[in-house]
């Protein structure tokens, strides 16, 4: 035996040799095979979305900023007022929901009845800074369209600077 062969990594191709013929290797390779057919192709229809159950929904949000506001928009389609609750604290706006829809339909001369619920529910937190005017804090809700505006303070707006671009 050569002093090289008892080096470990010395040889990459020893390294890949040696995990071939490695037992504890093979036995997680096949592990990791089983595992894998077992799992591969099973379905979560809990956690798929429109199956019932429990989706995570995540909307889709728009973040502007002028030197005198920051605006927020998220679509929440399919969802009412009463769903949605937006909140600030510590320079963190967090706006949170939950999605319930039931659909039912019956028909006693064809003799079928069919009832279908789905759930929803998302969180999002956006860290705005806490140079925000607290009390003018405004959320308005339309047509499945959440707007919510925070306006800076006069010390947000003088530290706001411009910053050129160079080649």
């Amino acid at each position: 035996m050569m002093l090289r062969d008892l080096i470990p990594f010395t040889n990459p191709r020893s390294l890949a040799e040696r995990r071939r013929q490695d037992p504890f290797h093979a036995m997680q390779r096949e592990m990791n095979r089983m595992m894998e057919n077992m799992w591969g192709d099973f379905e979560w229809p809990a956690l798929k979305a429109g199956e019932g159950g429990m989706d995570m929904f995540t909307p889709k949000m728009d973040v502007s900023e002028t030197a005198k506001k920051i605006t927020v928009t998220a679509e929440l389609p399919g969802m009412e007022e009463k769903d949605v609750e937006v909140t600030f604290a510590d320079g963190l706006l967090t706006i949170q929901g939950e999605h319930k829809e039931e659909t039912e339909e019956k028909d006693e001369d064809k003799r079928y009845y069919m009832r279908e619920c789905s759930y929803g529910s998302f969180r999002r937190v956006l860290p705005v800074g806490e140079q925000v005017k607290e009390d003018e804090l405004k959320a308005t809700f339309k047509n499945g369209k959440l707007t919510v505006v925070l306006p800076k303070t006069k010390e947000a707006k003088e530290k706001t600077k411009k910053i050129p671009i160079t080649h």
